[in-house]
């Protein structure tokens, strides 16, 4: 699985859409206008979003050879592959526990993470149903 469409390189897209035959984090038949807006999308500000509740899902992510690094910035979470694009997080009721976020797009990301430590994973959910597992190295 690959990392969600805004969250790659051009020409890593293109060869998603070789592999998947669809556009990864929206459906084949939206367009590209559309999905950079909601790629775009800003979040207020999130007095929940603090060095004790979010600082424990930052860090690197792997899925295969492809890395996403999650971190925050004031009361914001941002998830990308820098030095390319990021995405803003925004805390989700969905799922029911305090380590789901959504995106703009729609694209959902829970945190799941070990109750002893280090480690843990993030499962992103694409609006088309498409899944990818993202696990911590330690």
């Amino acid at each position: 699985m690959l990392a969600p469409a805004s969250l790659r390189s051009p020409a890593a897209a293109g060869l998603t859409a070789l592999f998947l035959g669809l556009g990864a984090c929206a459906p084949a038949a939206e367009p590209q206008g559309a999905r950079a807006a909601c790629e775009r999308t800003a979040f207020p500000d999130d007095p929940a979003i603090s060095v004790a509740f979010t600082d424990r899902y930052n860090g690197r992510y792997w899925n295969n050879e492809e890395q996403v690094t999650v971190w925050r910035e004031g009361q914001r979470l941002f998830i990308g592959a820098p030095p390319r694009e990021r995405v803003q997080l925004q805390r989700s009721a969905a799922g029911g526990g305090e380590g789901n976020f959504r995106d703009g797009c729609g694209t959902t990301y829970q945190f799941i993470l070990p109750p002893d430590g280090p480690g843990g994973y993030v499962v992103v959910t694409e609006p088309n149903g498409a899944r990818s597992e993202w696990h911590r190295r330690v």
